[in-house]
């Protein structure tokens, strides 16, 4: 299982109530954020990562770091969207597309997810199969199949679940998402395609929250 750099945490980790609660910035993290926003990206990721950075200890410096290379990836992203970029989610999307974007998204790819109704979602399941070692062509397709159930948010989770449980079974990434294709396209849930060795078919949600729409990473620093 590929190993997700720690950054990824910090930057792609869910709005906690926590961090946006958080005290003032200091000046020069504050800095780094307006000048993020001054160069056309929503302010609100930034600041709930540097609160959220802070409130975990931190350093300052290191946290100013890290909102710099938040602040090249989104503009990657940003720049790989284009018009799809637009819109009264684009902070939430420009946020789930910069975590992909750090797991290996191509622009092609940020694009596609982009185009599905529940985008967002999209977005973060897209980031989740590719930090777990999916291929973008077969990560994409799982998300296009999700895309067509009555509860696309639902599917998108669920395949996250599944594939950790799958993963956690020693089972590659590219064997779990094939039997995870194959079991959407019987017209079952993702989380039927976990073997029986690991309980069977389990309940959707708790195991990948984030996976919707929440952010992800799950692994300490290095690759």
């Amino acid at each position: 299982m590929n190993r997700i750099p720690w950054i990824v945490v910090v930057l792609a980790a869910g709005l906690s109530t926590e961090a946006l609660a958080g005290e003032p910035l200091p000046a020069r993290v504050q800095e780094t954020v307006r000048q993020a926003e001054a160069a056309g990206l929503p302010a609100g990721p930034f600041e709930a990562k540097a609160q959220e950075g802070l409130a975990k200890g931190v350093p300052e410096d290191r946290v100013e770091a890290l909102l710099l290379q938040m602040r090249e990836r989104m503009r990657e992203a940003d720049r790989a969207l284009g018009e799809l970029a637009r819109g009264s989610d684009r902070a939430e999307l420009l946020q789930a597309a910069t975590r992909a974007r750090t797991a290996g998204a191509s622009g092609e790819g940020l694009a596609e997810a982009a185009r599905h109704t529940h985008r967002v979602a999209a977005m973060w399941c897209l980031g989740d199969l590719l930090g777990a070692g999916v291929g973008e062509r077969e990560a994409l397709r799982l998300v296009t199949q999700a895309s067509q159930e009555g509860d696309p948010a639902g599917r998108y989770r669920e395949m996250v679940a599944a594939m950790q449980r799958m993963q956690g079974l020693g089972m590659g990434p590219a064997a779990a998402a094939h039997q995870m294709s194959q079991t959407m396209a019987r017209g079952q849930p993702p989380l039927a395609a976990v073997p029986e060795q690991a309980g069977g078919p389990a309940r959707s949600g708790g195991d990948a929250d984030h996976g919707a729409g929440q952010g992800g990473g799950s692994e300490g620093q290095g690759n």
